[in-house]
């Protein structure tokens, strides 16, 4: 059965104590709205000089970007066995999708949840990243073709710079 699957990140429009906007992560298939915190994912942020002057919601659009486009780029070139895109990073927990190659068209796509602890993800080599704890599945597995698991992220990509209603 292939599927087609959404999911966008945007922005809650507000900051917390620490300074640092959260996202709102919507995974439509899975039944997943949730807010993720973003300190982990602009922490140790290697992308340019330029970027510690930036806007805090910037340096999260342009990390999430920058990982939405490693993604796509794996997936695109088939290079992977199994792919994990981590979404959000606790302390003590780590969500995230699984991507698994069943051939060359098909990608198995699940929703998970491992008890690593988010700051220890390098965001800048993720795709070598596996959970060290067991993965709790929370959602799926769906069957999709790699080329709509494509137009999924790119939507993703468009649907993350777009404005803010």
């Amino acid at each position: 059965m292939n599927a087609e699957l959404s999911f966008i990140f945007k922005h809650n429009g507000s900051t917390d104590t620490g300074g640092h906007r959260d996202v709102i992560i919507y995974i439509d298939f899975f039944g997943v709205s949730e807010i993720v915190d973003s300190y982990y994912i602009i922490d140790n942020m290697r992308m340019s000089n330029n970027v510690d002057v930036l806007e805090l919601p910037l340096k999260v659009n342009l990390r999430i970007e920058k990982i939405l486009k490693k993604t796509i780029e794996i997936i695109n070139n088939i290079g992977f066995e199994t792919l994990y895109l981590p979404l959000d990073l606790s302390d003590e927990y780590v969500t995230s999708l699984r991507f698994k190659k069943l051939d060359i068209q098909s990608i198995e796509v699940d929703y998970g949840l491992s008890r690593d602890n988010g700051f220890a993800v390098n965001l800048n080599e993720f795709e070598s990243w596996k959970p060290n704890k067991s993965f709790q599945v929370l959602g799926g597995p769906i069957c999709t073709t790699a080329k709509s698991l494509l137009r999924m992220l790119q939507n993703c990509l468009l649907a993350l710079n777009a404005p803010l209603a």
